[in-house]
């Protein structure tokens, strides 16, 4: 996350760092993974339905926060099976 906050040049701020490591520190590597995916997931399906409904631009900033804590949470209740979900479906 800290290399996505660098590299977004201000797109991401301290706060997702931050919540990022806590997360981290509640589910480890394959919960925050999982959670990543899945914030980046919710994030964008938001952003797409925003764009549909011309609620926004392509411009529009969209705070990451929220979806993140989604994430986490989902990752932290449910993180072995998506896991396992998301690699059957691999197959």
């Amino acid at each position: 996350m800290l290399l996505t906050a660098l590299l977004s040049r201000g797109g991401m701020g301290g706060g997702d760092i931050k919540l990022a490591a806590m997360i981290g520190a509640f589910t480890g590597l394959q919960g925050s993974i999982a959670a990543f995916v899945m914030s980046s997931l919710a994030g964008g399906l938001w952003a797409l339905y925003l764009l549909i409904t011309k609620k926004a631009d392509r411009k529009t900033a969209i705070k990451f926060g929220p979806f993140l804590a989604l994430g986490g949470w989902l990752a932290y209740l449910y993180g072995e099976r998506i896991l396992q979900a998301y690699f059957l479906f691999l197959r």
